[in-house]
């Protein structure tokens, strides 16, 4: 997540993280691609520690029509995975199959991202890494439906950038439908801080920002463990990356 109201464009952190972890910006053939500050190729890898030194894990999962996107979390410190080290693995009650991934990115912020071939129906994709062998899935998203960005305004308001809410183009919609919901486990309700949605239009939800995450913001820099998402009254909470 950005705060915008910085020059340094401040990153809040999620999931360990950052309260944003990535921008999806959807193409024609709905290929996402990642928007960083750091770019850095994977041809930079140096000799180091192996992937089970690194501690790797998959953090997140997006199903797309035409591919699976598997965030890599894996600790600031450690270099990047090369295409060689990886493998798609396709997995399913009886069968297990294995690629080699259509591509791997650079890295963004604690996450390298992997793009693999979608899965067949009933497959769960997953990745191997060579020195440290297949890797339990994580948390399985569709692009369909989540909240895949956030950022604080300059003026104090949470922005979350959602797909599946289905509004109608060119005008906003009732807010009063909606609010937005914080949390480390947005499954969890009891645990959720909730706030009221300014306004919505489409794919961009405004929030009022909860005035104890705007103090870590300011004072500490980032949140620890901490997801945005949006919910509609009277039936779910979208699923999210951001």
């Amino acid at each position: 997540m950005k705060d915008r109201r910085k020059r340094g464009s401040l990153l809040l952190f999620v999931f360990g993280c950052t309260f944003s972890t990535l921008r999806l910006l959807f193409t024609e053939r709905y290929h996402p691609n990642l928007v960083s500050s750091w770019r850095t190729s994977p041809v930079e890898v140096i000799s180091g520690d192996s992937p089970t030194e690194r501690g790797v894990f998959i953090g997140e999962t997006v199903l797309f029509p035409d591919q699976v996107l598997i965030l890599l979390k894996y600790p600031p410190s450690s270099p990047l995975l090369t295409k060689d080290e990886i493998d798609c693995v396709y997995s399913s009650p009886n069968t297990s199959r294995r690629s080699s991934p259509l591509s791997i990115g650079g890295e963004y912020l604690d996450y390298q991202i992997v793009r693999c071939e979608i899965p067949a129906r009933g497959t769960i994709a997953s990745v191997s890494l060579k020195a440290q062998g297949d890797l339990p899935p994580g948390p399985t998203r569709d692009w369909k439906s989540l909240a895949y960005e956030a950022m604080i305004d300059r003026d104090n308001t949470t922005v979350v950038f959602v797909k599946g809410l289905n509004l109608r183009s060119g005008r906003p919609s009732n807010a009063s439908k909606f609010l937005c919901v914080y949390g480390s486990d947005l499954t969890n309700r009891q645990l959720l801080l909730r706030s009221e949605v300014v306004s919505i239009a489409q794919e961009i939800v405004r929030c009022r920002t909860p005035l104890n995450i705007l103090e870590q913001a300011l004072h500490k820099g980032k949140i620890d463990s901490l997801k945005v998402s949006v919910k509609i009254k009277g039936r779910g909470v979208l699923g999210s990356i951001a």
